[in-house]
This record gives structure tokens, sequence and C-alpha cells, in this order.
């Protein structure tokens, strides 16, 4: 009486026509723990990069919005500020009487990481219907030009803006 056996594992692979591609178990884990690790410390290099962006971003919308309540205090015949308010909000406030009355049209939040500079709640900055913008930092009314400062950890920009009507944005 014959008997048969069956194959032997022998923790090698099968050579010849009877034996099929392809990766073990084992080899893909090994990958995927591989590209991982890398993808982790791509992220943590990148962490500083998105803050720095992100800084930029919410200078940059501030900076337009300025621009924006001038554009519109011109073309509606209505005064129009921009009114920075406690922490990280901003709002785009219209006059309705001559600068007595004001009606927000518009709030912005700045992401968490960034706040205006210490001392910054209730400076504003106010355009008239000739397109003169003017500026209140701490309850004066300042000169030609001033700025407000964005901060994120380690790093600040300023927004600067002169009566005429023009901002740009440095970065300190």
């Amino acid at each position: 009486m014959e008997t048969t056996s069956k194959p032997r594992f022998t923790g090698r692979r099968r050579r010849g026509p009877a034996a099929q591609a392809g990766f073990t178990l084992l080899e893909l884990l090994i990958v995927m723990v591989l590209v991982g690790v890398l993808f982790g410390i791509a992220a943590n290099s990148l962490a500083p990069q998105r803050s720095r962006i992100s800084l930029n971003t919410a200078a940059q919308q501030l900076s337009q919005d300025i621009l924006a309540a001038r554009s519109r205090a011109m073309s509606s015949g209505n005064q129009f500020r921009v009114l920075l308010k406690a922490g990280s909000i901003y709002t785009l406030d219209q006059s309705v009487d001559g600068g007595v009355t004001w009606v927000t049209t518009l709030t912005r939040t700045l992401p968490s990481t960034i706040t205006f500079a210490v001392g910054a709640a209730n400076d504003k900055v106010t355009c008239d219907t000739r397109g003169f913008c003017l500026p209140s930092i701490g309850g004066q009314v300042a000169g030609q030009t001033s700025e407000f400062q964005l901060t994120s950890s380690s790093t600040t920009i300023r927004i600067v803006f002169a009566m005429v009507g023009t901002t740009r944005v440095v970065k300190l």
C-alpha cells in the first residue's frame, strides 16, 4: 500500500514554475512600518512651516479686509472700519449714521495659534467715503501710517497701512 505524504513546510519559497510571485505578510508589515516612520518624521519637520504659512495667510486676509473696508466706504457713501476684538477676532463694520452707530457686516476669527499683539483690543482703522483710512491705536488717532501686529509662537508679522488706504505685510 502506498502512502502519500504532504509536502513539509521548510520556510523556503518554492522554486521553479510551481512558485507563486508575491510578498509575505512579514515583508509587507516591515514596509508599512518603515513608511509610517518616514511619514512621521516628515510631518514633524513641516510643523513650523504650517504655522508660518497660517500666520502669513491671516495677515494677508486682514490686509485684504482693510482694503475692502476702504473700497466699500468709497462705493457706498458710508464709513467702514476694521475693529480688532479680544484674542483673535476682528470685524468689518459699517456706519449707518456717520460713525455713531456701527453694524457688523463680517466677523473673522483667526486660527487658534495666532493672536493680535498685546493690548490691540479695540484698535481699529476707519475708512471714510473719500478713501482715507484713519487708524486708532490704543484709543488714540494715529499718524498717517500705522500697523497691526499678528503673532504666532515666536513669529510676528506687521500689517502696515497708510491713511491713503495702502497696506503691506511686513515680516519681522
